[in-house]
């Protein structure tokens, strides 16, 4: 049995729901579905959280989990590591009879997904926050960390904006990027805000097959007419673009690729994407909903979009002409041949070298490979030389922190806030690198 009981936790949201036995075949759902006539619920649920709950199971699943395949569609492209699942009791909330050692009484109580991989898992009985990204439903469950520890922020930090529309959520003033101006989110100091002169690069001596993720808003957007992009090579008949550094290196890499196997070029099959929402997230929004909607005919709209939104992102990576999907020599952007692509001599090939010419992978899509740049180089086009490797001028990794941390703490496009004051941004995960922002 619990030792907390409704009130204990959070007094501010005392008997949301009202107390009643719980028949054999009730579920957490069914009690949802009971309670949704209640009057005002709406409000009265909009309101409550965050709140402290009394965690009751923990598990953890990695990137190669099958159970957890699904959620990683929540997060940005390429972030790794475990995600923490957690069973948890909001006293206030769930008035069923719990007993920690029956497993059916356990499982009546919502899972709670952690709001960003690799953070601390809590022990059984101790005390977390958790909230719901719809709250008026109380559907999609986020666990925000634990309660008094350096995870955990404060129920004023965690309470989730209101819900609000790209105009109000990006700046009236976009950010003149290369002549064309580009919104930004409504935040101080976003790494596009930084100016290349307050940064420190750092050039390091690149791994075989190791992850330097591109972040969008690290960087921008090219527009169409970018004199930054050039045509490389495409089994494509429109033909594809890249930043024109990353072109360069594409070359000398091709060069080895055909000196060393006596094959044809990798080809390119998608290179630079324009933003096709116009930055506008209702728009994206209503899109995507729209587009879903017949595929999920029996979840509500907010469903609809959160599995939608995981198969089409709101921003790519592509859209800074630093990221590449091959086309040929048995790669593809296709999902479902993944375990034949990785056997491919192609794949087996850019694994083993692609580093030595600047390109780094995304481990989950064999055909999808980045090339980070520096930010001053890729608003430039001048290059920028290293003397790491004479014979490969191309093979470095790199790191780019600002010389100042980060102000305050930000929420993102949906109004979720990420502790990040004190932190330097960067083009990397090393420290804060806006990647939630995308």
């Amino acid at each position: 049995m619990s030792k907390y009981g409704s009130g204990d936790l959070n007094p501010q949201a005392r008997a949301l729901v009202p107390k009643k036995e719980l028949a054999s075949e009730s579920t957490f759902d069914t009690l949802l579905r009971d309670t949704a006539a209640m009057p005002r619920k709406e409000d009265i649920f909009a309101n409550a959280g965050p709140y402290k709950a009394e965690v009751l199971r923990v598990w953890k699943e990695d990137e190669s989990s099958i159970n957890a395949g699904s959620f990683w569609s929540l997060f940005e492209d390429g972030v790794s590591g475990e995600l923490i699942f957690v069973k948890a009791r909001i006293p206030e909330l769930h008035h069923y009879p719990l007993d920690s050692r029956d497993i059916k009484s356990v499982e009546m109580h919502p899972t709670f997904v952690c709001r960003e991989p690799n953070m601390t898992a809590p022990t059984v009985g101790t005390l977390v926050w958790v909230d719901f990204e719809d709250r008026r439903n109380l559907t999609f469950p986020v666990y925000l960390g634990p309660v008094n520890s350096s995870d955990g922020q404060s129920p004023a930090e965690l309470a989730a904006a209101p819900p609000i529309g790209a105009r109000e959520s990006f700046l009236s003033a976009g950010l003149a990027l290369l002549g064309h101006p580009q919104p930004r989110y409504d935040a101080q100091n976003l790494p596009s805000d930084v100016g290349y002169d307050d940064t420190v690069v750092n050039f390091q001596a690149p791994a075989p097959y190791k992850e330097n993720r591109i972040r969008v808003f690290t960087f921008g957007a090219l527009p169409p007419n970018s004199p930054l992009l050039t045509s490389v090579p495409s089994n494509k008949s429109a033909g594809q673009k890249l930043h024109k550094l990353v072109a360069s290196r594409l070359s000398a890499l091709n060069a080895a690729w055909v000196k060393e196997t006596g094959k044809s070029p990798l080809l390119v099959t998608s290179g630079w994407r324009k933003h096709r929402w116009g930055h506008d997230f209702e728009l994206y929004k209503k899109k995507i909903i729209k587009e879903y909607k017949p595929k999920y005919p029996g979840l509500s709209d907010a469903q609809v979009f959160r599995k939608g939104s995981g198969l089409k992102a709101f921003m790519s990576p592509h859209e800074t002409g630093l990221a590449i999907d091959f086309g040929n020599h048995g790669l593809t952007p296709k999902s479902e041949t993944i375990p034949e692509q990785r056997k491919t001599e192609a794949f087996k090939w850019l694994k083993a070298n692609a580093h030595l010419y600047g390109f780094t992978p995304f481990k989950a899509e064999p055909w999808h490979w980045e090339c980070l740049l520096t930010r001053r180089s890729w608003k430039t086009g001048e290059e920028f030389i290293t003397d790491f490797n004479a014979a490969y001028p191309y093979a470095v990794r790199i790191e780019e922190i600002s010389k100042t941390p980060y102000p305050q703490n930000v929420k993102d496009y949906k109004g979720r806030s990420f502790p990040v004051k004190g932190q330097k941004l960067a083009t990397t995960n090393k420290v804060f690198a806006s990647n939630k922002f995308v």
